[in-house]
């Protein structure tokens, strides 16, 4: 029965949960989700809720280019953030995450920027409290369909078809959604 606001501040992203209240809500206090300055570009964070554990997942590039994910978990009006967990590639951009509920897993998807082409990659991701295990890195986009430079992706489930879907503007290939299925972590 709550939500969760993210922003971008000078050090940090922040965050508050919030309470909605007949017309009006109403908002606890600030919590640091990660620190350091975000990305300049649009689309630097993304987050979603996890329903199966309960949990807030939140997967940005905050404090340098290395995209993190980390766990939310939210009590009452407040909200504590475990430990973050890096994808492992030197220059991340376009960090976004869903949540899979008939496979009860998080995706995440990013793109490479420092590979040639910036090819686009998933995790599938496993939720055990406030931790998070990452999959093994798998390919969404090659060098014949990659992500254009700063181009847009972002990544949503459909619990009615049980897929998940990428879009993205895939450079020369153009503007392009990829529809797959999940099983175990591919």
């Amino acid at each position: 029965g709550k939500f969760v606001v993210f922003y971008a501040v000078s050090d940090a992203v922040k965050c508050k949960v919030g309470t909605v209240s007949g017309t009006s809500c109403s908002f606890g206090s600030e919590a640091t989700v990660q620190s350091g300055t975000t990305r300049p570009e649009m689309g630097s964070f993304d987050a979603c809720y996890d329903s199966g554990s309960d949990k807030i997942i939140f997967f940005g590039i905050v404090g340098g280019t290395v995209a993190q994910i980390n766990v939310g978990d939210i009590s009452g009006t407040s909200i504590s953030w475990g430990t973050k967990v890096s994808v492992g590639i030197a220059r991340a951009r376009q960090p976004r995450v869903t949540y899979d509920s008939v496979a009860n897993k998080v995706i995440c998807t990013y793109v490479d920027h420092d590979a040639t082409g910036y090819p686009c990659y998933y995790r599938v991701c496993t939720v055990s409290g406030t931790s998070i295990r990452l999959g093994t890195q798998g390919t969404i986009a090659t060098t014949s369909t990659t992500v254009s430079d700063y181009g847009l992706i972002d990544i949503e489930y459909c619990s009615a078809r049980d897929r998940l879907f990428v879009v993205g503007d895939f450079g020369t290939s153009g503007d392009l959604i990829y529809v797959a299925s999940l099983s175990g972590t591919t």
